[in-house]
């Protein structure tokens, strides 16, 4: 009663066509795994690597690079800073850490004046940073939540370079 078989397709013995040449899927897959690729021959996992590195160096942090630098610089700035305002030497007093970069293992602080036209005694300032090298090291270091505190380098400037170029 029934010529026709519903499930010839998926056995495979499905009849050609008559005008179109017979391909079966077999053949088409063999055809398509011959052709050579660009890629033959490498391990996937390389192209990933290197996707994954090219990606690396496009983030702008660099993973907690740069951006926890700065923040830990401007840690230590204003933990400097309050100290100094707080410390019992007027001299002290009459500073501010002006910037925090970092040298060989240390972190150089610019120190200059709180006001711009202050005169400051340039050797009675280093000496009185250097008498409190330990009290204003303990102040960043309660102020950082590091494991270890950096060594702490003073450079005294003689007045405020950015205020006065703004007055002129």
């Amino acid at each position: 009663m029934m010529d026709k078989d519903l499930f010839a397709d998926f056995r495979g013995n499905r009849k050609p066509s008559p005008g179109k040449p017979h391909q079966s899927k077999a053949d088409a897959l063999k055809k398509l795994v011959a052709e050579p690729r660009a890629d033959d021959g490498l391990d996937p996992r390389l192209e990933a690597r290197r996707r994954a590195r090219q990606a690396r160096t496009l983030r702008l942090g660099r993973a907690h690079g740069e951006h926890k630098q700065a923040q830990l610089f401007s840690q230590i700035r204003e933990a400097l800073d309050s100290a100094l305002s707080g410390a019992r030497n007027p001299i002290l007093n009459a500073l501010c850490a002006f910037e925090v970069r970092p040298s060989r293992g240390a972190m150089v602080v610019v120190v200059q004046p709180r006001q711009p036209g202050d005169t400051l005694d340039m050797a009675a300032a280093t000496q009185a940073l250097e008498a409190a090298r330990s009290m204003l090291r303990r102040e960043v270091a309660e102020a950082i939540s590091r494991k270890e505190t950096p060594t702490l380098q003073f450079v005294v400037l003689p007045s405020n370079p950015g205020r006065q170029e703004s007055e002129r």
